[in-house]
């Protein structure tokens, strides 16, 4: 059996040759339908090797007590602690939290001060609470305290029993690399919908390297979803969080709400339960890198909230449940490169009025609705990629002012149900794409008039700039874009 268990390191290896793979497929200019074979191919290679994936093996019990030194712990009322995450919107699922405590009530276990090692305070809580370490892991809810850190490093697990109610609730440090935090245990009696997660909140600071979660969060809330650092601007400026070389197996989702330099690289998301990751409020996030793989509710990525100046780049996305990438109204300032979506089941990209996105090397494959949607988002750029295989339009374009330019340039459009299609699209200025797969239908909605203009150049030789119901000479790019640097 351990030879069949997938290891973080081999992740690494595998997460590179397939998003290389795919990346071929746009370099090399295959034609649409063996770029889609090629696609199916990668998607049964990365299946395959997730059949086995399992959490790395739980060492033996610690008994001694030597490490203990150097941290604090002490029993706490867990309603003083849920009071710092209080919104009006979260009381039900505050009331769940407390009914999932079971008998024991409103009693959980701080932290308080000093580092504390994961095998360390599992020694020291079955030394000094009897009954809150059982066979499933820790039966009861862990706050960390500010100024206090929880560490877990290779070899530790932390797991947290759904059946008393355990979840990890931090507004100090958490400083995990390597080793494995997962909800364990059968349904809960008092609250069947609990399941535990790992929250950060306040000033508190995720900093997780090489670790694997597994089977974490409840709920359609995302604070909730299974791990999140959700920042508060009233205790001042948020710290850095970041997220490395990590699997993600079976967790709701992962949210950084307004969480300071957010840093998410090299990680594996598999079979998320909803949105696989989240950001709201952050400005400057990096997304690198990243494999998400099926999933049985939600989008890939969704920036929300005004989440500003991202980058995501080097993604591979295989089956999402809804669509890929998802940006909210806000969301100005995003670059997406060389990012592959393999059947997405609604969109591959979905950009609603955010301004100033930069897209090149995008793979939109086999794509259930439209491989692009950019509904009110000025100052667009599309460059070198591939919309091959949509049951809609490869790239759709709408509400957006005459004097608007979007820009698409070295983009193969190939089986998908129309080229491009439109509903008050501003300008769209073409250079350089090649059409000679998209039969029967080029072009839609209020650019359909230009298709002939269209069909004497599939290639895209000279440049072409699409408008509804004629051409238009091109413009400058929208003045908000002018200042925007590439991060």
């Amino acid at each position: 059996m351990a030879a069949r268990r997938a290891s973080l390191g081999s992740w690494v290896a595998a997460c590179a040759v397939a998003v290389s793979t795919l990346a071929t497929v746009a370099a090399e200019s295959l034609p649409s339908e063996v770029a889609m074979r090629v696609g199916e191919a990668r998607y049964l290679e990365v299946q395959a090797a997730l059949a086995d994936l399992v959490p790395p093996a739980a060492p033996a019990p610690r008994s001694d007590l030597a490490r203990i030194k150097g941290f604090a712990i002490a029993e706490t009322d867990l309603r003083v602690a849920l009071f710092r995450v209080a919104r009006p919107e979260l009381a039900a699922d505050h009331a769940m939290l407390l009914r999932a405590q079971g008998p024991r009530g409103a009693t959980a276990l701080a932290v308080t001060s000093g580092i504390a090692p994961v095998s360390a305070l599992l020694a020291a809580a079955r030394a000094e609470f009897p009954g809150w370490v059982g066979p499933q892991g820790l039966r009861v809810a862990v706050v960390v305290a500010p100024g206090a850190t929880l560490t877990l490093r290779p070899g530790e697990r932390l797991q947290l029993d759904r059946t008393a109610g355990a979840f990890v609730l931090n507004f100090g440090t958490l400083d995990l690399s390597g080793g494995t935090v997962a909800g364990t245990g059968e349904p809960n009696p008092a609250a069947a919908a609990f399941a535990p997660f790992v929250l950060t909140a306040g000033q508190g600071v995720l900093r997780a390297r090489g670790v694997h979660f597994a089977d974490l969060g409840f709920g359609d809330r995302p604070i909730f979803g299974g791990v999140a650092v959700v920042a508060n601007s009233l205790f001042g400026q948020a710290l850095s969080s970041f997220l490395y070389d990590s699997t993600l197996l079976r967790v709701g989702s992962v949210l950084f709400s307004g969480a300071g330099i957010v840093d998410v690289t090299g990680n594996r998301f598999v079979d998320p339960r909803q949105t696989a990751l989240i950001l709201e409020s952050t400005d400057g996030a990096r997304i690198v890198d990243n494999l998400f793989f099926g999933g049985t509710g939600g989008d890939a990525i969704q920036l929300r909230d005004r989440a500003t100046g991202t980058r995501i780049a080097g993604a591979e996305i295989l089956r999402p449940k809804k669509s890929g990438v998802v940006l909210e109204a806000g969301s100005h300032r995003t670059t997406l490169r060389d990012v592959a979506i393999w059947r997405p089941g609604h969109k591959g990209i979905d950009v609603d009025r955010s301004e100033c996105l930069s897209m090149a090397g995008l793979r939109v494959l086999g794509a259930r609705r439209a491989a692009v949607v950019l509904a009110g988002s000025r100052g667009t750029t599309l460059a070198d990629s591939m919309l091959v295989g949509a049951q809609d339009a490869g790239l759709w374009i709408s509400d957006l002012p005459e004097d608007a330019v979007t820009s698409v340039t070295g983009t193969r459009f190939g089986l998908n149900r129309v080229g491009i299609e439109t509903a008050a699209p501003g300008a769209v200025a073409l250079r350089g794409n090649d059409f000679r797969d998209q039969f029967p239908r080029f072009l839609g909605g209020d650019v359909q008039p230009l298709t002939p203009r269209l069909l004497s150049d599939l290639m895209n030789a000279a440049p072409l700039v699409l408008a509804a119901g004629g051409t238009i000479r091109p413009l400058a790019q929208a003045p908000a874009c002018l200042g925007h640097k590439e991060r």
